[in-house]
């Protein structure tokens, strides 16, 4: 069995979220993307909804040609859309994603506000399937290795009951398939401080997601919880909850951003504020700092 890497130390660069920190000329998009860069190795999670992965990248200095991995956390557009710019620009990345991530998936009528009969597709773009279809992937049905020390969860198993089914959509617009989005996964990251997580929206849950990563990392403590969180106007009992698997564990960095919410990544950071970073566009989290 080969031996497991310990990575020294991790940097990751905030090429794609919501809200915009003090860089300019950098744009945010409602959506994620973060650069990892695990020693001399680049992996991508995620490319946003549009232009700012690539763009931002051009502008932080990121070079996305350096790319060995890019990893599909799940099909919404707002985590898929950029993949249409920046594939093209890392050719010798291998992509990594869940089966179900290609597909079409509608937004139900609460979160936006159109016909019930026309409901919008928010799943992967059609111009990042064809890019996808163009190169060679990596169907992620269980943990892997993508380069060495960071890894990719595969799917999630669904055990907290508080964190519910994942979302609210649907897989056809007639409303009689339910989208637990499936293809939700996330990557971790085994460095000598322990295990940094980092989340694309943790749609499966955040409990549900770490418990995953610790079964899988031969007993490292997870030392740090990064993006989103899908805590959004989440009820006062999961919030309750999640606050008390966090506190179980020996955190030295929490970062969420994105789908967390304002009301409940302040919360977060009352809880943790010796732990507690911001994470936009631009921001470079150094761990351990």
């Amino acid at each position: 069995m080969t031996a497991r890497v310990t990575l020294d130390s991790v940097t990751l660069t905030v090429l794609c979220e919501n809200t915009v920190g003090r860089s300019p000329g950098l744009i945010g998009e409602w959506g994620l993307s973060v650069w990892i860069e695990a020693g001399d190795r680049c992996v991508l999670l995620d490319a946003g909804e549009a232009a700012a992965c690539v763009g931002n990248a051009a502008k932080l200095g990121v070079d996305l040609a350096r790319a060995e991995a890019v990893v599909v956390s799940h099909g919404h557009f707002n985590h898929t859309g950029g993949l249409a710019r920046a594939l093209p620009l890392m050719p010798k990345a291998r992509i990594y994603l869940h089966e179900d991530a290609s597909l079409h998936r509608y937004a139900t009528v609460s979160d936006i506000q159109v016909n019930p009969d026309n409901l919008p597709d928010i799943g992967m773009p059609e111009a990042s399937r064809a890019a996808l279809a163009s190169r060679g992937v990596v169907t992620a049905d269980g943990p892997l290795e993508v380069v060495p020390g960071v890894w990719v969860t595969g799917p999630i198993p669904r055990e907290e009951a508080v964190e519910g089914r994942g979302g609210s959509g649907w897989l056809d617009r007639a409303r009689t398939r339910p989208d637990t989005i499936r293809d939700d996964m996330a990557v971790w990251i085994e460095t000598a401080a322990g295990v940094l997580v980092v989340l694309g929206c943790a749609h499966a849950g955040l409990i549900n997601t770490v418990r995953l990563v610790q079964r899988h990392a031969e007993g490292a403590p997870i030392v740090g919880v990064v993006g989103g969180t899908h805590l959004r106007q989440t009820s006062a009992e999961r919030m309750k909850t999640t606050l008390g698997f966090l506190g179980s564990l020996a955190l030295q960095l929490l970062a969420p951003c994105h789908c967390t919410g304002a009301p409940e990544a302040f919360e977060l950071r009352k809880a943790f504020p010796r732990q507690f970073t911001g994470m936009t566009v631009g921001d470079v989290i150094h761990f351990p700092a």
